[in-house]
């Protein structure tokens, strides 16, 4: 489960409160195309306890296309869920706790590949999002990118250029809509 958390955070750039809020229900099609709907996420609240539920602007709901790859990986994960059940749940169950996540997956996995090729810098699991707005920059080329979707939050985010991805099939791109 690990591996696939991540790289659904690596080709579509979402926090970690909308990657561990995905739902089977959540994967679906935009015009032919494997996607991923966005419409619940993990957030605090004013005493800092998380809480389940719509995202914290109307921005934030959105739907990314993803590559058949990352879509195939995703239906495997969902097989035998509840349409409504989390996909990505921590040792317990239920919510993945970041800091737990790092501590019991991402630290034991990094540890060693540093070690094996030199790495000086520790990458974070974070950086993950930012991977996913650099691969859309090689692709693209330059452009004034896309205000008001993930990929312009990502890159502000980042502080990298915009770009927008070109819809090709198998290239993740977003649209912003309205909860429902």
């Amino acid at each position: 489960m690990p591996r696939i958390l991540g790289e659904t955070i690596a080709e579509t750039g979402f926090w970690w409160g909308e990657v561990t809020a995905l739902q089977p229900r959540d994967l679906r099609r935009r015009s032919g195309r494997p996607a991923i709907r966005v419409q619940r996420a993990w957030k605090k609240d004013e005493d800092g306890k998380s809480v389940f539920g719509p995202p914290k602007t109307l921005k934030s709901c959105r739907t990314i296309v993803i590559t058949h790859t990352l879509d195939r990986m995703l239906l495997r994960r969902a097989q035998g869920l509840a349409p409504n059940a989390l996909m990505f749940t921590g040792p317990e169950g239920g919510k993945w706790d970041p800091g737990a996540f790092c501590r019991l997956r991402w630290i034991p996995a990094i540890e060693p590949a540093a070690e094996k090729f030199g790495l000086i810098k520790r990458p974070r699991f974070h950086d993950l999002r930012h991977s996913c707005a650099s691969v859309a920059d090689c692709r693209e080329g330059s452009s004034a990118g896309r205000p008001g979707t993930a990929w312009a939050r990502v890159h502000h985010h980042h502080g990298g250029p915009l770009r927008p991805p070109s819809g090709r099939p198998g290239t993740p791109w977003t649209t912003s809509h309205g909860r429902h």
